[in-house]
């Protein structure tokens, strides 16, 4: 007898032997049970999961000659033929091959003929999304209302390239991918049938590798047992598959947590003289510092997700110790960003020793909780705000500013009036300002330098420099200068009254003065206040060369045709002298 391959030679005979389909199963021995056949199933689902297969299995479960049974004999003629793909009735069709409207029209003549020897005529056709649109139009009214002998199932990878007036003439199954730890069992209980020696965690790295296909685990145990002559090593898993082995996985992640970056270095190296696929291994270390974290959030129940063999979850179990989450999170954000970076880069070895070295090298990661603790200790260690009166004055809300970042003072704890608390405040500004004082400094200097000291100002930040330029120089007493702002300039006021910038402030108007200058802001109630001498005097400066400019724009036509391209307005104009 010529030699069966392990994925036809285990295939399931019945309904009990699927694996992982329950789901699908169930109902479709309920349904030879209960004599309910519909007349069209789809069955959808990725590779290698069991769609041919159970449908074959219904189909022996329809025409077996001892049926309809749930479980099918297996030893009638019509079982056995249909195991085989050799029974007339049962009429298997590849889609890709026959996908034209003229094999449809050759069906449609056909299913109208009783079946020869069994109770249904059943057609299986494969990968049905291939079949074209004017065929699967040709097939729409067959499918609705065929002969009641007749009984399509369609299996198909990609459901969503059906279209929908077929979807809905069908009882849809989704396949589902089927977990490691069942296709580990079922390679082990092959192994032993087959007399095959091997290790349990070869069987958990092969089932792994076929993600989820059990037909593609067993073409992988094929492969190994021919060529190992039956005597299965995790290296032969290795080098068949390219994948890392796990020890050195974990030598990897532990140089990680231990911050080895020589270490790591050397085996990356070692890894790329061996000639192993450097993608592999950066999907490999993404997978197993995802296994970290995961079972860092969830424990034990992770077994249930990842389906890792005992062995496996003890190590799982030791490095995630060792790391926190915030750890796990930077690095596996660094991983991510390498891997996306790799598509793009020149050298892939170069990404990969940059990412190592990031978080081989990282800093104590914090976490939040930690962060606020600490933010928590150092309020307990602050002094306590005293409480203050409700002040409403601009001049008293300086105050309070400056009272903040001044050395702490002791008042009296109890006063008895509002009126108490300003004279307070205000005796004590200016017995602080009397006791620091330099040089007393009269409101004409400071006129005469204002000017400078704004640009000053504007070269330090340009928008301090402009609020300053449109503030109004009320009074200057005990060195104490106060500047006016109208009411709608109140974002100015309170921008400059910040504690950091009117310090800045002060500090370069004191360099220009000689004294210790400090600076207090008022909101203006006469509007007609807003606008000193100078300020006045600047305006006309500028009304005046505006005016000037103007004048010369109407005999430029340079300026004249620029205007009109730009479609602009003349804001401020000055001659500059280019000579």
């Amino acid at each position: 007898m010529a030699y069966l391959v392990f994925a036809r030679k285990w295939r399931p005979k019945d309904f009990e032997e699927v694996v992982g389909q329950e789901h699908v199963t169930t109902t479709l021995k309920n349904a030879v049970i209960q004599k309910r056949i519909a007349q069209a199933y789809l069955f959808a689902g990725p590779r290698g999961v069991g769609k041919t297969t159970v449908a074959r299995i219904f189909a022996k479960a329809l025409n077996c000659e001892k049926g309809p049974s749930e479980k099918p004999c297996g030893q009638c003629i019509s079982c056995q033929e249909i195991s085989t793909g050799t029974n007339i009735d049962v009429l298997e069709i590849d889609g890709a091959s026959n996908r034209g409207i003229d094999e449809i029209r050759t069906l449609r003549e056909n299913i109208k003929f009783l079946p020869i020897s069994g109770r249904y005529k059943i057609y299986i056709i494969d990968e049905v999304h291939q079949i074209t649109q004017d065929a699967f139009n040709a097939l729409l009214k067959t499918l609705e209302e065929p002969p009641p002998h007749a009984v399509f199932i369609f299996a198909t990878t990609q459901p969503q390239k059906v279209p929908p007036t077929i979807l809905s003439r069908c009882q849809r199954f989704d396949f589902k991918r089927i977990p490691t730890s069942l296709i580990a069992q079922k390679l082990k209980e092959i192994a032993q049938a087959e007399k095959i020696s091997a290790e349990e965690s070869v069987f958990f790295t092969i089932a792994r590798a076929s993600e989820g296909s059990l037909r593609d685990a067993e073409v992988l145990l094929d492969q190994l047992n021919c060529a190992t002559n039956g005597i299965i090593k995790m290296e032969d898993v290795v080098n068949l598959l390219g994948i890392m082995e796990e020890d050195l996985l974990f030598e990897i992640i532990d140089d990680i947590q231990k911050k080895e970056t020589p270490s790591l270095l050397l085996l990356l190296d070692k890894i790329i003289c061996e000639g192993r696929d450097l993608g592999i291994f950066l999907n490999s270390l993404i997978e197993r510092f995802r296994n970290l974290l995961l079972y860092k959030v969830m424990r034990e129940e992770l077994k249930n997700v990842l389906d890792l063999s005992d062995e496996e979850l003890s190590k799982i179990s030791h490095f995630s110790d060792l790391f926190s989450k915030e750890e796990l999170f930077y690095i596996l954000q660094i991983l991510l960003h390498t891997q996306e970076v790799a598509r793009r880069a020149i050298s892939l070895r170069i990404s990969i020793e940059m990412a190592l070295i990031k978080i081989s090298q990282r800093e104590e990661i914090s976490s939040l909780e930690e962060i606020m603790q600490r933010i928590e200790e150092l309020r307990k260690i602050l002094p306590e705000e005293k409480g203050k009166a409700e002040v409403n004055t601009p001049e008293e809300l300086s105050f309070r500013e400056r009272e903040a970042t001044a050395p702490e003072k002791i008042y009296p704890q109890e006063v008895d009036s509002e009126e108490k608390v300003k004279e307070l405040k205000t005796k004590e500004i200016k017995n602080d300002y009397s006791e620091t004082e330099k040089k007393m400094v009269g409101l004409a200097e400071i006129k005469d330098i204002w000017e400078s000291f704004v640009e000053k100002i504007k070269q330090l930040k340009m928008h301090w420099g402009i609020y300053l330029s449109e503030a109004t120089l009320v009074s200057l007493e005990n060195n104490i200068l106060t500047l006016g702002f109208v009411k709608d300039k109140n974002l100015h006021k309170e921008t400059l009254e910040r504690i950091t910038t009117r310090q800045l402030i002060e500090k370069e108007l004191q360099k220009m003065v000689g004294g210790d200058i400090k600076l207090n802001f008022t909101t203006l109630k006469d509007q007609n206040l807003s606008l000193n001498k100078e300020q006045k005097s600047s305006e006309e400066k500028v009304n005046k060369d505006k005016t000037s400019f103007e004048n010369k724009r109407l005999n430029d036509p340079l300026i004249e045709k620029v205007m009109e391209k730009f479609g602009g307005e003349i804001v401020k104009g000055e001659e500059i002298d280019l000579s």
